[in-house]
Parts: C-alpha cells; sequence; structure tokens
C-alpha cells in the first residue's frame, strides 16, 4: 500500500482508510464489472478530495498491480549501494542508485566485513522510477 500511495502522492494513512472501504475479492481471483466498478467508487470517493483523479488511480493501480505467482511483484528495480571500509570496519555507505520498488527496509550485509546496525530510509513519490527507493543509510553507533 505504501507504494500506491506514494504512487498517488498521499500519505499511507490517507490511502489505507480510504481503502479499507473496499471490498477486494479472494486472492487469485478477479472481481465483476460490478464489484470493481464500486470499488473505484469508493476509493475515488475517499482520494478525491486529494486532487486524485479517475486516471491517475488507473495508472498507479495498474502499476502496482500484484501479480499472482511465485515471485511476481510489482516492478521493482535492485539498489546499488558501496559500502566504504576502513581498517576492516564499514565506516559508511554511498548509495549510487537507490532502486525502487521497496515496501520495508531491505536488509543491508557487506560480505567479509563487521558492520554495525544500519537504518535504512525508504523514499515514495509520484515517479515510478524512483518510488520506494532507498533515500539513506545510515550507521547506528
Amino acid at each position: 500500500m505504501v507504494l500506491v500511495a506514494g504512487g498517488l502522492g498521499v500519505s499511507p494513512e490517507v490511502f489505507h482508510d480510504a481503502f479499507s472501504r473496499v471490498h477486494p475479492v479472494a486472492p487469485g481471483s478477479y472481481p465483476d464489472d460490478q464489484r470493481a466498478r464500486q470499488n473505484k467508487e469508493v476509493l475515488l470517493g475517499a482520494l478525491s478530495r486529494y486532487g486524485i483523479t479517475n486516471q491517475q488511480l488507473d495508472a498507479v493501480s495498474d502499476h502496482y498491480r500484484y501479480q499472482p505467482g511465485p515471485g511476481q511483484l510489482w516492478p521493482t528495480k535492485p539498489a546499488k549501494i558501496q559500502a566504504m571500509v576502513q581498517n576492516g570496519i564499514v565506516t559508511s555507505f554511498e548509495i549510487t542508485d537507490g532502486g525502487s520498488g521497496y515496501t520495508s527496509q531491505p536488509t543491508l550485509s557487506v560480505p567479509g566485513y563487521r558492520i554495525a546496525p544500519v537504518q535504512v530510509n525508504l523514499s515514495f513519490g509520484k515517479d515510478f522510477s524512483k518510488n520506494g527507493s532507498i533515500a539513506s543509510v545510515i550507521l547506528l553507533r
């Protein structure tokens, strides 16, 4: 839901509230036309006050639509991060490409090196190529 909210430019709480009134069908099945129309009316009724149009909702929903099956999620792009190492200890990270499609903090490791706990911060927004990207990696000491 955080990717859809980000793609629409609303907070996850706003989207969650709107979606809480939708009546989805069972996993792996598709709604009939009447159910699809009703659900869209519910979403637009709640989201239109934030400037969300039918076209925006369709574009974001289509982009992040779950594809049933093993390993079939919404579009993702792995991040590229370089570890800065000094005296065998990771001292910082440089994000060369934040990737996209992350919905929760990914695990970060540097094989062969000790690493302090890290905090990975994500960024969400309307640009699909950057929505759900890694914005920063902070070493917690």
